[in-house]
């Protein structure tokens, strides 16, 4: 897995690891000006306007498909669930994140508390429920919540904070649009 470390065995430490993902990517978040919001960090690698529009769209989106999947009830294992890098909606907050570093915040405020009260009514046995992955198949729930959500925040965590660094440091080569 891409996890933030090995599977997550309860409900609780999902939220748990989830709520200190939260904190990480939200004390990071502060630190961004508005100013270093559209500098090019090189490499190919997303401004951090593209990265905080991208917090606030995938975690909506999966707090979305994990809502649909315990609503589903008796035939959630056929509900296929999860998505691809292609999907529209991804593509379309990183390539026009909003300007305005405020309302980008707001996003990601709104999404994770939006994700963290879905996460609310997870209970230890839906963790090794099976679930129709659009992309992996059949597949346990804790492999998908620790694939797309806690291992997604745990590497877009070690993103933001390299773009930070990067720049801060080197002044960024200049502004993306």
């Amino acid at each position: 897995m891409t996890g933030a470390g090995e599977r997550p065995s309860s409900a609780a430490e999902v939220r748990d690891r989830n709520a200190a993902l939260d904190r990480n990517l939200r004390d990071l978040a502060a630190q961004i000006s508005a100013e270093a919001l559209t500098r090019d960090p090189g490499d190919n690698e997303w401004t951090l306007a593209q990265l905080l529009a991208h917090l606030g769209e995938f975690t909506h989106f999966f707090a979305q498909d994990l809502s649909g999947w315990l609503d589903a009830g008796a035939g959630r294992d056929e509900l296929p669930v999860g998505r691809t890098h292609e999907h529209p909606v991804r593509l379309a907050a990183v390539s026009d994140p909003p300007a305005q570093l405020d309302q980008l915040l707001a996003g990601v405020d709104a999404s994770f508390q939006e994700l963290t009260a879905v996460l609310s009514r997870l209970e230890d046995d839906h963790l090794n429920a099976s679930m129709n992955n659009r992309k992996y198949g059949t597949e346990p729930l804790t492999d998908y919540v620790d694939r797309y959500i806690l291992g997604h925040k745990a590497g877009h965590e070690a993103q933001l904070r390299w773009t930070l660094d990067r720049v801060s440091s080197t002044g960024g080569q200049g502004t993306s649009g």
